[in-house]
């Protein structure tokens, strides 16, 4: 059993989002780089990160600022939290938000769905609709703030 789970440990992930999950998030406004941000062998293989840029209609937090590149090399800046997607052990998607060091946090949440698209709408969700951990994110920032 041992030899098993160490062999996992080292085993390749070659799950990469499809070009049309990719479409669909950039179609939203939203950054996403065509190749994973990180390798098969990180903690979250295969990782993609997905930024909203300030001023894109979307999700924010007041007085939040934190800069990213996008794989053009623009220096852009982004008022919230940016959710990763990353092919996860499980054969599946997990969408983390990792915000607090040490963590969690308040918004704080990893989640994981069998299926690409709804991973892709979780993401979605989380930078433009009604998502209760940006909620619960948002309220903790707000306290700080005052």
């Amino acid at each position: 059993m041992l030899d098993n789970l160490a062999e996992s440990l080292y085993e390749e992930p070659t799950a990469r989002l499809r070009n049309e999950s990719i479409t669909k998030i950039r179609s939203e406004g939203f950054i996403i780089s065509s190749d994973p941000f990180f390798g098969p062998n990180h903690v979250m293989p295969n990782g993609y990160f997905v930024f909203r840029e300030r001023g894109i209609v979307g999700n924010s937090l007041r007085g939040y600022e934190a800069h990213f590149t996008d794989e053009n090399g623009n220096e852009l800046i982004t008022d919230g939290p940016s959710p990763i997607i990353f092919s996860n052990s499980e054969s599946g998607w997990s969408v983390i938000v990792h915000d607090y060091v040490p963590g969690p946090g308040p918004g704080d949440f990893n989640y994981s769905f069998t299926d690409e698209s709804r991973a892709i709408d979780e993401v979605i969700k989380y930078l433009k609709g009604t998502h209760e951990k940006f909620k619960e994110r948002q309220s903790a920032h707000e306290n700080i703030q005052t």
